[in-house]
């Protein structure tokens, strides 16, 4: 995650449903965002509803009966289908690298077959494509919308099962409706999942598909120098409630992949105590593969009350690491899960 990363880790999602952590500003950010997959029901002839806000969101979308706001990530599901929808909001200033990462090409290295692009019965200049992909759940066809709206640069990402639609539960030209509603209201309809009571010499930089949450010590998202290592500390919910099987094993596989860094040696895990929950803490020394300097990481995975996970991650270069680290610990232990 060095420089202008905010990077969503891969996860391991049960079904056809969001990959479980959110992903990275500029080019490499929206890559990542592509790994999430959906769940949420469409149905012929289904009946529309009055316009709803995603959580977290100032995207409005009319949807048919049956959906539900999502409460892990910004967006919509119905776990009927395993269809679903889910939004990411950036500044205006970053649609050319939000479109410019739906390319066909960048779709094609994240794993997208059949990339093409289309045009929805929407106003204003927006990005259409469609693709497929196949993963250990099966095979699903994937919608993308990119547009541009008060001061917002906004994706949208449907995920739907080849089985529904060969079915006919789920029919393509519904799944172009609900894209083609999707607009940018007015305010943000806050639902927040935690807190941090710490941030030290950290100010929010910024929410990211509507509940994580990335920290810099100059309160901006992207970095003065591009590329470079700077610090930085992220709070990502799981996009589901699986529960965790082997929480060590998760937590180690999720940083050793973390991208960006190479020659990444993590310590043995140690168990925290958080807010009542025992957690999974992590530190690391990484090499930034981009310019070769050396980083420091920390990392704690919080199983959540009712599944799932969260995953705070920290990040310094070497040397700001005996200042900074303890602070990013002391972050950390500060997070606590609202109800």
């Amino acid at each position: 995650m060095p420089g202008s990363t905010i990077t969503r880790f891969p996860r391991h999602p049960r079904r056809p449903r969001p990959s479980r952590s959110p992903s990275r500003i500029g080019p490499g950010m929206i890559l990542a965002a592509l790994a999430l997959a959906f769940a949420a029901m469409l149905g012929p002839g289904a009946a529309v509803a009055l316009p709803q806000k995603a959580p977290n969101s100032h995207v409005l979308m009319q949807l048919p009966d049956g959906y539900q706001p999502a409460r892990q990530y910004s967006g919509f599901e119905h776990a009927g289908l395993g269809v679903s929808f889910v939004i990411m909001e950036l500044p205006a200033t970053s649609y050319a690298d939000l479109t410019a990462g739906l390319s066909p090409e960048g779709l094609a290295a994240r794993g997208i077959a059949n990339v093409q692009r289309g045009q929805l019965d929407r106003p204003g200049a927006h990005e259409y494509l469609v693709g497929a992909q196949t993963s250990p759940a099966g095979t699903f066809a994937k919608f993308f919308l990119t547009f541009r709206q008060r001061g917002l640069a906004v994706l949208v990402t449907a995920n739907v099962p080849n089985a529904a639609l060969e079915k006919g539960l789920v029919q393509a030209g519904d799944i172009e409706k609900v894209l083609a509603s999707a607009r940018v209201g007015i305010t943000r309809m806050a639902h927040d999942l935690y807190r941090l009571d710490h941030l030290g010499p950290f100010r929010e930089a910024g929410v990211i598909a509507g509940t994580s949450r990335l920290y810099t010590l100059d309160g901006k998202l992207e970095p003065a120098h591009k590329g470079a290592t700077r610090a930085l500390f992220l709070v990502e919910p799981s996009l589901d409630q699986e529960p965790l099987a082997d929480p060590a094993k998760t937590a180690a596989s999720l940083l050793q992949a973390l991208p960006g860094y190479a020659d990444i040696e993590i310590t043995p895990a140690e168990p925290v105590e958080i807010g009542g929950v025992t957690g999974i803490a992590l530190h690391a020394t990484a090499r930034n593969a981009t310019d070769g300097a050396q980083a420091r990481l920390y990392q704690l995975l919080v199983p959540g009350r009712k599944g799932g996970f969260y995953r705070l991650l920290g990040q310094a270069a070497q040397g700001q690491a005996t200042t900074l680290l303890p602070q990013i610990e002391r972050m950390a232990a500060s997070f606590r899960m609202l109800p």
